[in-house]
């Protein structure tokens, strides 16, 4: 636009003056025509000087109608390009090839990673985390719905979650075998120590279970870390209790074999029925409320950042997917909250779709609803709804939905 300037208009003889809109000033007239047109005029300002005027007076009169298609107007995205809307019955090989286009050109347009601690380090994760909630759509649709249940799409789950960069850098994923050489070095690194038994412990262990009080011999099997014990007398007590003696084996012995264990503690929280406390080995409940604890049992790892148990999410949906255990999903959604509260919206609807039995896809103004555009994130009113990515990834969601059975 050019400089801003004060006009004099002239002013109408007729009704016109009336408008509080004074729009015979001329505005720009801009409409949606059909079969994808648009249909805009913009005025134009005619000036007429007179006799011992420094100024001339301006006549706005009407401009050019220009009928244009919406593409000159607003071009799409290389991305967008080619959707083979509206979807319908039939329309499953055009949707896989849209899809495959588009993950090639988000591939393309990747960043290089960034180093940890910086701002680009953030965007890469979350173009990352982009990029994998397309693959994860993909496997939906080419899989009718269905993403657990059969060999070929549990692997090509698998694949899409270890696709970007590995979960673990330097070594197997958890739950590979290790094989040849590497293992048996692998294994001697370590020191290995037979269990040792107290018979004191052992025997007053005996003392409360032949009074009945299989509580305090549970609890004292755990002050002892005989898990064995702890475990087998805690599974016939209350379900309350078997998950404190879990989470006190998650606490002395999962932890503290040190870094890379956040996921297998969690899986552990989960298998135990722990769903809501499963993210607290990821990220602990006083980070979260934004207090900074000091472990004085493990002064070097006061200084850790508190949220770095976030990027071990990927590794965590993967444990829980490939190990299910009753009502799980209720974990996954859990996951996906806590990812959701610190911004990572991809990684969060990631986990929402894998618990889709429980997650409520519905409108922004529903107050139940988890998910409303797939990558998008409702809490950011200003450019909610208007990335078109998420409209077309949302309605591509809603069409893989369509051919499963539920």
């Amino acid at each position: 636009r050019g400089y801003s300037r004060d006009l004099n208009f002239m002013t109408p003889q007729d009704e016109r003056i009336a408008d509080p809109l004074e729009r015979w000033k001329g505005c720009p007239i801009f409409s949606w025509g059909a079969g994808g047109h648009t249909v805009t005029s913009f005025p134009k300002h005619v000036p007429f000087y007179g006799s011992g005027q420094t100024a001339p007076m301006v006549k706005a009169t009407a401009g050019e109608v220009k009928l244009q298609n919406v593409k000159q107007v607003l071009p799409a995205d290389n991305v967008l390009s080619g959707f083979p809307g509206p979807l319908k019955k039939g329309k499953k090989k055009e949707v896989i090839t849209w899809l495959k286009n588009a993950i090639g050109m988000l591939e393309a347009q990747l960043p290089g990673p960034q180093h940890p601690g910086t701002s680009p380090h953030m965007d890469f994760k979350r173009s990352e985390e982009k990029l994998l909630l397309w693959k994860i759509v993909l496997c939906l649709v080419e899989h009718d719905g269905v993403l657990e249940g059969t060999p070929a799409v549990q692997e090509a789950v698998q694949q899409a979650l270890q696709s970007q960069g590995g979960l673990l850098q330097g070594a197997p994923f958890l739950g590979t075998p290790v094989e040849g050489p590497r293992a048996a070095s692998s294994a001697s690194s370590y020191p290995i120590s037979a269990d040792a038994t107290n018979p004191q412990a052992v025997a007053i262990i005996r003392e409360h279970l032949s009074k009945g009080d299989r509580e305090k011999a549970a609890w004292m099997a755990v002050d002892e870390r005989l898990w064995g014990h702890a475990m087998l007398i805690s599974s016939t007590l209350s379900k309350d209790i078997w998950k404190q003696v879990i989470q006190e084996f998650v606490r002395k012995e999962i932890k503290g074999v040190g870094t890379g264990s956040e996921s297998l503690a969690a899986l552990y929280e989960v298998f135990a029925g722990n769903w809501e406390e499963s993210i607290d080995e990821l990220v602990p409940a006083s980070a979260r409320a934004g207090f900074h604890m000091i472990n004085t049992a493990d002064p070097a790892g006061s200084n850790k950042d508190a949220t770095s148990g976030l990027d071990k999410w990927r590794e965590t949906l993967l444990l829980i997917l490939n190990n299910r255990s009753p009502d799980d999903t209720q974990a996954l959604l859990t996951l996906g909250k806590l990812l959701a509260g610190y911004g990572r919206i991809e990684a969060a609807h990631i986990c929402y779709i894998f618990a889709r039995q429980i997650v409520y896809f519905g409108g922004a103004e529903d107050p139940q609803a988890q998910m409303t555009l797939i990558g998008a994130d409702p809490r950011v009113h200003v450019d909610f709804g208007k990335d078109m990515e998420s409209v077309l990834l949302s309605e591509v969601y809603e069409f893989a939905l369509s051919m499963g059975t539920s």
